[in-house]
């Protein structure tokens, strides 16, 4: 099983990696209410500025290059590339992202194979502070196979700030998992942007940089 660095990486990444999100929005309290998410066009691309503790500085770029059928359910095809002074810390990837949840389903990278199923369940619609959910998902990576699950809950519609600007961002905190050393993992979602804009799990940070 892997460790939750690898875990939590891996969805940077793609998802990162995640197409997402949303797009009617209700004011709620201190925030606002994101009823669904966007069908982002094929080129949209997102870049972001990588902290790795293991590679160094370096950035990552997400882009969708289209859409295909997959196990029954339409699928958006992201592409991932990084860029890190050393080669060997540059694994391109393929990301394929649920249409309708924005959800990762299969996840490529270095032509390591990783499949969740139903989904990674990174994100749960509509969104609003306070909401609370269970990711349950089967892994499968090669011929391992493993249930596994995360507590999810958005704590905060908050101001933050990365490369790319300044926004106004939902906040999701992994409160408890199945697999050990969770440590701290978050990510912000900023309606304006359609996208996440920051991922962190421990000292391992990525921020929207364009």
């Amino acid at each position: 099983m892997r460790t939750a660095r690898q875990y939590a990486v891996g969805f940077v990444l793609i998802s990162a990696v995640m197409l997402l999100l949303a797009g009617c929005d209700d004011d709620a309290g201190n925030g606002r209410v994101v009823q669904g998410f966007p069908r982002h066009d094929t080129g949209t691309s997102w870049t972001f500025a990588v902290d790795s503790p293991d590679a160094g500085l370096g950035t990552q770029t997400h882009t969708i290059t289209g859409t295909q059928a997959y196990r029954g359910r339409e699928v958006l095809v992201l592409s991932e590339t990084r860029h890190f002074s050393d080669p060997a810390n540059n694994h391109d990837g393929i990301n394929l992202l649920d249409a309708q949840t924005g959800n990762v389903v299969v996840r490529d990278l270095h032509g390591v194979r990783t499949e969740y199923e139903p989904d990674s369940g990174f994100y749960s619609f509509p969104m609003e502070v306070g909401k609370a959910w269970r990711a349950t998902h089967i892994v499968r990576e090669g011929q391992d196979e493993y249930e596994q699950w995360e507590e999810r809950q958005v704590t905060a519609y908050e101001e933050v700030t990365v490369a790319a600007g300044t926004f106004m961002a939902f906040r999701v905190d992994i409160t408890a998992a199945s697999y050990e050393g969770l440590g701290e993992v978050s990510y912000w979602y900023a309606p304006a942007v359609g996208y996440v804009v920051k991922f962190v799990v421990g000292d391992y940070v990525v921020e929207l940089d364009d």
